[in-house]
């Protein structure tokens, strides 16, 4: 008991109360969500992606994260379709469902949780490092594979379209700088600009947990239906189950599984229900699902903290 009282309070409360204090302000003040958004998605977000990844070595072994990612949120995907299915879902509700359940909150809420998890711990920049990982994976599929998703749900799907929003993802060219600019034998860690990067950088957890109870604070709060329910339990307890399969499957033990396992707990992304809106496809079914999962992690993240330090004990 004393262990989930722990996590609970140096863990998960610290998070929703930085989100509670986004979501005050946004019912006083009615704050333009999408500038918070955009300085966030354009700004705050490339500028850590590199200053965390320029300055680790990154193992192979993230080529096999990767790879789990991907297994994950196709297993998850079938699952959510054969739910689909039983619950005789419309096929706008069908592909809700399916971006709820493979879409992750790996950066809001992901990234500020690994980062409390791990402070403390000597392994803090390869945990930081695999849940970089999942958010480069996790955004190219919500911008690409998710607006396919939601557009084929109410009929308006063209690929060229998610292909070319591949190339308006600044955290891809993040990515792929870092790769360049440490095949370059110059430390850009002694350079006028670093400083910027890492004020930058150290904006990212504030920002984006403020800009998500903006977001939540948007959100219509009445739940509509037992899909809604549905899409919360998959996401919020069959996932961590699908994850722990495919983490034995790939034989991960210490800091990759355990944040492998607690990643996989997130809520849904919120950029589902901007997907939903935007394409007009069930957007409040959309924004119910993030909104709930968003309320139920607070548990089920505490209980899977607790679990992969049990299950995953870092020797």
């Amino acid at each position: 008991m004393s262990t989930i009282l722990h996590i609970l309070t140096h863990n998960i409360i610290p998070v929703f109360i930085i989100m509670a204090v986004g979501f005050s302000i946004e019912k006083k003040f009615d704050l333009h969500i999408t500038s918070l958004t955009k300085i966030n998605f354009y700004g705050v977000t490339p500028c850590f992606i590199f200053a965390n990844l320029y300055s680790v070595d990154i193992p192979f072994s993230m080529l096999y994260v990767i790879f789990f990612i991907l297994l994950f949120m196709a297993v998850s995907w079938i699952v959510a379709l054969i739910f689909a299915r039983l619950l005789s879902l419309s096929r706008s509700e069908s592909s809700v469902l399916v971006n709820a359940v493979i879409f992750l909150n790996s950066g809001n809420m992901g990234l500020p949780i690994i980062t409390l998890v791990f402070a403390s711990s000597v392994l803090f920049e390869q945990a930081i490092t695999i849940q970089i990982s999942v958010l480069l994976i996790q955004s190219i599929g919500a911008q690409t594979l998710g607006f396919y998703i939601a557009r084929r749900g109410n009929g308006s799907v063209h690929w060229k379209d998610s292909l070319k929003s591949i190339f308006k993802m600044p955290a891809i060219y993040a990515g792929i700088s870092v790769l360049i600019f440490k095949a370059i034998p110059i430390d850009l860690q002694t350079m006028f600009f670093w400083p910027s990067l890492l004020y930058m950088k150290d904006m990212m957890i504030g920002l984006a947990l403020m800009t998500f109870g903006v977001q939540l604070a948007k959100t219509e709060w009445k739940i509509e239906g037992i899909k809604v329910f549905v899409a919360v339990f998959l996401r919020l307890v069959v996932g961590p189950i699908i994850a722990f399969g495919l983490i034995k499957l790939f034989n991960f033990s210490n800091v990759i599984a355990q944040v492998l396992l607690i990643s996989s707990t997130m809520p849904t992304a919120v950029n589902t229900a901007l997907v939903a809106v935007e394409s007009d496809n069930s957007p409040k079914l959309a924004s119910q699902i993030v909104m709930l999962s968003t309320i139920m992690s607070l548990f089920a993240l505490t209980i899977v903290i607790a679990l992969s330090s049990y299950l995953f004990p870092v020797t």
